[in-house]
């Protein structure tokens, strides 16, 4: 993302068949809310909301979203599921460099 303050991370999560791609931020309460308070801006460049977590029990905080159809034992939608995986990746990194 061009910061060391935050990253994205990708899980495949199979018991809840989804992939959650996510900007983890590890310790910087400041740079979440800063990008909290751009929110609507941020998720009408994305097309699309992502679900805020700014955990304040933790160090870390989360802004993610989750990507319906992973399954371990069907692999058949596999192509198109990357797919999908990779322009959202892309889109999450070019919009959130723009508040970083």
């Amino acid at each position: 993302l061009g910061t060391s303050e935050a990253h994205i991370s990708i899980n495949l999560v199979n018991k809840d068949g989804i992939v959650v791609i996510e900007v983890y931020i590890s310790d910087n309460k400041d740079l979440f809310d800063t990008l909290y308070d751009n929110r609507e801006k941020i998720e009408q460049l994305l097309g699309f909301e992502m679900e805020w977590n700014r955990l304040d029990n933790k160090k870390a905080a989360r802004i993610k979203y989750s990507l319906p159809g992973l399954n371990f034992d069907d692999h058949s939608n596999y192509n198109e599921l990357m797919g999908q995986m990779i322009d959202i990746t892309v889109k999450i990194r070019d919009v959130f460099r723009k508040f970083l």
